[in-house]
């Protein structure tokens, strides 16, 4: 897979070595198993939710909870979904551009 470079040695923190380190891993069936297992792990399905905020003080001793509802699209699902990879990438040290978030709004309950 190509040679191995001790971590905190000047050649690890050489974002041209890095790059190469990771073009050699992305090819390597554990990328594809580390994208499966992160995939799993994006739980932004299509459909409605319910956001809950509580917060709770000393004073007052009440809590304070507030409620909105949301709706995700499938297209917006799937468009937070790609940043699995970005998720992967940036853990590997690789430069992440643009990540991807939904817009939404936010009804009150």
């Amino acid at each position: 897979m190509g040679e191995l470079v001790p971590i905190g040695s000047p050649a690890a923190l050489d974002p041209t070595t890095v790059q190469a380190i990771y073009q050699n891993f992305s090819q390597a069936p554990l990328h594809v198993d580390t994208y499966t297992v992160l995939g799993r792990l994006c739980y932004w399905e299509a459909g409605d939710y319910v956001l809950e905020l509580c917060i709770q003080s000393v004073q007052p001793k009440a809590p304070f909870t507030k409620k909105w509802k949301f709706c995700l699209t499938a297209r917006e699902a799937d468009y937070v979904r790609i940043n699995v990879l970005r998720i992967l990438q940036d853990t590997c040290g690789q430069p992440v551009t643009p990540w991807h978030f939904a817009y939404l709004k936010y009804m009150p309950t």
